[in-house]
């Protein structure tokens, strides 16, 4: 009998550290749970595949060899059961409520929308299509997927119908060459013979950051050109740059995306290496071409002069013309009027498809744009500097009291996307403006 207790007592025994490793696993992969969420929806920003896969691999790797409450829950395990048709599931739901409502990005209640009908749809099709297919035979599956894609077909042949159909649009429009452009049409153009800057390298260094906004092209004249802006500088600059040939000995693009010219704390080393740039090239013109949407939107204190938008935009202006013969500033575009759900381009292609011809939204009355834009107005236009010249790209922008972010006569965006980048359409529709600030610059120049 004293062996026999023994045995049980050892038997117990084990149980009872068997548990107690289960309930310290458990306990451990808990709270690594916890710490990786927190790692992945933390503000700061923080390389997430690491700890996740870290996590994942140990979680696996114990779970393996000790009974995890984390793993061998009923509900989880379910929800890991269809995790992947969730997967699956989730990008259409959110491209679909994207596509009806027509934005890019999706607010609080999108979000909570697209996550019930994905958690919905997932549980429809892993209870009653995939757990069924499990057990259906080869020739059943290839007939539902055969009968999916012709499901697709139809679906995409709603946009060729929309075309074919769109007799009730106005007949004047080619609506299926209105679908092709603001598809294809909208990018960039060629940098053409714009090459590497290996001067504006050694005078910017040790700054060295996306070296496809920064490249130097020869002119057949006289002014050394410099063009300093972030992204809209470097799309602009390949439409101006055969209006400057003729005055040009050189047009030297130095730009970076996202950053600022006239507004204070923006990113700090491009800042240092522009600084840099225009004191050893001293240029003959610098052309300011940025978007800075911050000089009409930040409140403006009152008197203008004691502004601190205003004050670091004039320093500014006056530290460039010490260092330049001209200054050229291009004003703000209608386009910063945009909130982030704004993309002109997809915005068309989705109401000719849907058979919609009504662009009223894309339009603002210039009246609006004015009240919108009216802190930059009073800033720009109160500072006191001979040597700038002031391009207001928004007289250009609008007619008849509205100011349109497409072409009314082809339906071409004026805009690329949400954050008012050029088309071609635009740029040819600035083209007299620019041509006229050119002339201007002749002028003051005697050339």
């Amino acid at each position: 009998c004293s062996a026999e207790e023994e045995e049980e007592d050892k038997e117990d025994g084990h149980e009872i550290m068997t548990e107690k490793k289960s309930f310290v696993s458990t306990r451990m992969m808990t709270c690594l749970f916890i710490v990786t969420s927190f790692v992945c929806f933390s503000s700061v920003e923080i390389p997430t595949r690491l700890p996740v896969s870290i996590f994942t691999g140990i979680l696996l790797c114990y779970g393996s060899q000790i009974e995890i409450a984390l793993l061998s829950n009923e509900h989880l395990a379910r929800l890991g059961n269809a995790s992947y048709v969730l997967y699956l599931v989730h990008w259409p739901v959110i491209t679909l409520y994207k596509y009806s409502k027509e934005v890019k990005l999706i607010d609080g209640k999108g979000v909570i929308l697209s996550l019930l009908w994905s958690i919905l749809i997932a549980i429809i099709l892993h209870n009653y299509i995939e757990l069924r297919l499990l057990t259906e035979s080869k020739k059943s599956i290839i007939i539902l997927v055969a009968a999916l894609y012709v499901s697709i077909l139809l679906v995409t042949s709603t946009e060729l119908k929309a075309v074919i159909n769109a007799s009730v649009g106005d007949t004047r429009i080619n609506y299926a060459e209105a679908l092709h452009w603001n598809r294809r049409g909208t990018g960039p153009i060629s940098r053409g013979d714009c090459g590497v800057d290996v001067q504006g390298a050694k005078w910017a260094s040790p700054y060295w950051e996306e070296k496809n906004n920064r490249c130097v092209a020869p002119g057949n004249g006289t002014a050394r050109i410099l063009v300093l802006g972030n992204s809209f500088a470097g799309i602009v600059v390949d439409y101006l740059r055969p209006l400057l040939q003729s005055m040009a000995k050189e047009i030297r693009l130095f730009a970076h995306h996202g950053c600022r010219i006239l507004i204070n704390g923006t990113c700090p080393r491009f800042t240092r290496a522009w600084h840099k740039v225009v004191e050893a090239m001293k240029p003959d013109v610098t052309w300011i071409i940025s978007r800075e949407p911050q000089l009409a939107t930040n409140p403006l204190e009152e008197p203008v002069g004691k502004d601190p938008t205003f004050q670091f935009a004039r320093d500014t202006l006056s530290y460039i013309s010490t260092h330049s013969k001209h200054v050229v500033l291009d004003y703000q575009t209608v386009g910063i009027i945009f909130d982030h759900a704004m993309f002109p381009p997809r915005r068309i292609i989705r109401r000719i498809s849907k058979g919609n011809f009504t662009f009223d939204d894309l339009q603002v009355t210039e009246e609006d744009w004015k009240t919108f834009d009216r802190n930059e107005t009073r800033r720009m236009d109160a500072i006191e500097n001979s040597e700038l010249i002031r391009h207001k790209l928004s007289e250009k922008q609008c007619t008849s009291g509205i100011c349109y972010f497409f072409n009314p006569a082809n339906l071409h965006a004026y805009y690329a996307d949400n954050y008012a980048h050029p088309t071609s359409e635009q740029m040819a529709l600035l083209r007299p403006s620019y041509v006229e600030v050119i002339e201007q610059l002749k002028k003051q120049m005697k050339i």
